[in-house]
């Protein structure tokens, strides 16, 4: 009687279902079996390749290319680097060659496709991935430098005309993201928008174009009104440069044979996010007619709109009211761009005429808050606000405050400012522990605390001589430490810590180690928490540590901010008990910012290394 083993692999679905699951050097092993498991599972060795990044060396072998050629079918979702899309592409048309060469017929390529000689290049022919389902492509920008070679066919269309070519024979696509897309004409915009209406399944489309001034008004609304009925995501970037203005933007006149495409009337019933951005910003009806179509949209980039300044008012107001009245089911609102005041001035707009406790989630790329702006609209969405995060922030404490005290169902909490002015956002000490936190459901916690005098951290405690007597406000300051590190403890849903503490120039200026060094400036976040780290203290000088209330961190991922390992004072505290305890308390531990120099690690932290492989210990300043 067959083993339950032998069973399985007799299975040809249950071995199929398990090589869709397993990495591609499993899937190799798997291979070299037996023929029987080579032909079930050679499939999947192809089924999702990224040769721009993990898969590059593939591009540069020809026994790879023509293995990659003869499983083109089984490819699902691939990433093309510049390399590999030329030669795809030169290998479908060398394939059709051959094929009408041996039929004795004449191609029937589209005629806006530009000439290829690829007789003078070594070409693997390749039939078409018709069954792709995912294809990424990016374009560099030496290919669109004005010095490289292949600039006359990327400004002249012929490098749109090839990509189209490739996405249309690919027609069950459902994600398509194309980066560095040229769009120079009204020929480039209807190609490409024909090309989006063949594509009946697409569900997630990313696309940046690189464009000039005369068609980028033009450009988003084609692209839109040809958009699938199926879409979901339409995530769009045009980068405007100037310099481009004189390169040919005339019709390709092959191109004008076909009418510009209809548009589509119905409205997009599936589209739920929506992130659009253009240099030259929306006429306020073209923004609206596009809104007009989406009905279901949860997440929305602002817009930025065209008009005069003694209109903006009334045109922003009313057009949130627009949005909202719109999108019933909105729910995230996003800013990307780096001229913030506009669109930050749009979402506050929305956020006051939303109905309360519906917003989820505010992502800014930048943000200036005028004092109680923030926290007043943020006031009215406090028991579904789950995410704020905003790259470049200027908070005042008030509205941090508010958030960590009302905000019962956040779960990011992801705010920074650039380096070097973290007093923009910055919260004390005192006050961060005088309120308690609404939210225990926290996964990404970043805040930048005022401890109040530095001199614990540029004279630490555990470096003096014995006995350590500790002044009213060396006492006071350890007990509010304490208080916030317990507080961090119970947040047991925690993934990503991130502290650091405020200080108004960025940097320090610090003493040599010895007496005759010259004084020399390091990096502020060079210090440490005090006692953050230290496990036990020091019980003979009657010094506390405060790592072990930490220990509840136990989904802990990443640990960033003033967490050096080689502070004055970690070097003096921070050894074996305290590696000990974070290998058998923070389990997930993937990144700790520790050092700076990976030279610069200890024996127990080599240790540490060995248990945790995965563990970055490197900071960002390396």
């Amino acid at each position: 009687m067959d083993t339950a083993c032998d069973r399985f692999f007799k299975a040809t679905e249950l071995v199929a279902m398990v090589a869709m699951l397993l990495p591609k050097k499993s899937i190799v092993h798997l291979m070299l079996t037996c023929k029987r498991l080579n032909k079930i599972s050679s499939p999947y060795l192809y089924h999702t390749l990224d040769l721009e990044h993990l898969h590059e060396a593939l591009c540069t072998s020809p026994d790879a290319l023509l293995a990659l050629s003869a499983r083109s079918r089984s490819v699902r979702d691939i990433t093309m680097s510049e390399g590999f899309f030329n030669q795809y592409y030169r290998g479908i048309l060398a394939l059709q060659d051959l094929q009408h060469t041996v039929s004795a017929t004449f191609p029937t390529l589209p005629p806006w496709l530009p000439p290829v000689d690829f007789r003078t290049t070594l070409v693997v022919p390749f039939p078409p991935m018709s069954d792709l389902q995912s294809l990424s492509c990016t374009i560099s920008r030496y290919y669109r430098s004005m010095n490289s070679a292949l600039a006359a066919l990327y400004h002249s269309g012929g490098y749109l005309a090839q990509v189209c070519f490739v996405v249309q024979l690919s027609s069950r696509l459902t994600s398509v993201t194309l980066n560095g897309l040229p769009m120079f004409c009204m020929d480039d915009v209807n190609l490409l928008a024909r090309t989006l209406t063949g594509l009946t399944q697409l569900q997630k489309l990313y696309i940046s174009l690189y464009s000039t001034a005369e068609i980028l008004d033009h450009t988003i609304p084609a692209i839109f009104f040809s958009l699938p009925k199926t879409i979901k995501i339409f995530n769009l970037r045009q980068e405007f440069n100037p310099d481009d203005s004189g390169l040919s933007t005339t019709d390709r006149g092959v191109r004008t044979i076909h009418n510009p495409v209809e548009r589509r009337q119905e409205p997009l019933l599936q589209l739920t996010h929506w992130q659009v951005e253009t240099d030259n910003g929306f006429a306020v009806e073209t923004f609206r007619s596009m809104i007009q179509q989406c009905p279901t949209l949860v997440e929305i980039e602002m817009p930025k709109i065209q008009a005069l300044p003694d209109d903006i008012y009334d045109i922003r107001t009313g057009l949130a009211q627009f949005i909202v009245d719109r999108c019933a089911n909105l729910h995230t609102l996003i800013q990307c761009d780096d001229t913030h005041d506009q669109e930050g001035e749009m979402a506050m707009e929305i956020m006051d005429i939303m109905p309360e406790n519906t917003l989820k989630a505010l992502k800014f790329k930048e943000i200036v808050e005028i004092p109680g702006e923030l926290g007043d609209a943020i006031g009215r969405h406090v028991a579904s606000l789950t995410t704020i995060s905003i790259l470049y922030a200027e908070l005042t404490e008030d509205t941090i405050l508010t958030i960590l005290a009302t905000c019962e169902a956040l779960e990011v909490f992801d705010v920074e400012t650039e380096a070097g002015y973290y007093s923009d956002c910055e919260v004390h000490l005192e006050n961060l522990v005088a309120i308690p936190w609404a939210s225990a459901r926290l996964r990404t916690l970043k805040l930048i605390i005022n401890i109040g005098s530095t001199e614990i951290i540029r004279s630490p405690i555990y470096l003096r001589d014995a006995p350590v007597l500790l002044s009213d406000e060396e006492r006071d300051q350890l007990s509010l430490l304490e208080s916030l590190y317990e507080r961090i403890g119970f947040l047991t849903e925690l993934e990503h810590l991130s502290l650091c503490i405020s200080a108004p120039d960025g940097y320090f200026e610090d003493e040599g180690e010895d007496e005759d060094d010259d004084e020399i400036k390091i990096n502020w976040d060079y210090y440490v928490f005090p006692g953050m780290l230290t496990l036990d203290g020091n019980k003979a000088k009657g010094l506390p540590g405060y790592l072990g209330l930490l220990s509840g961190l136990k989904k802990l991922k990443t640990l960033e901010g003033f967490v050096n390992a080689v502070a004055k004072e970690t070097k003096a505290t921070m050894g074996w008990k305290e590696v000990e305890w974070i290998k058998e308390n923070w389990p997930c531990l993937k990144k700790a910012e520790f050092f700076s120099n990976l030279s610069e690690i200890r024996p127990c932290f080599a240790w540490l290394k060995e248990q945790m492989p995965g563990l970055d210990m490197n900071s960002w300043q390396s």
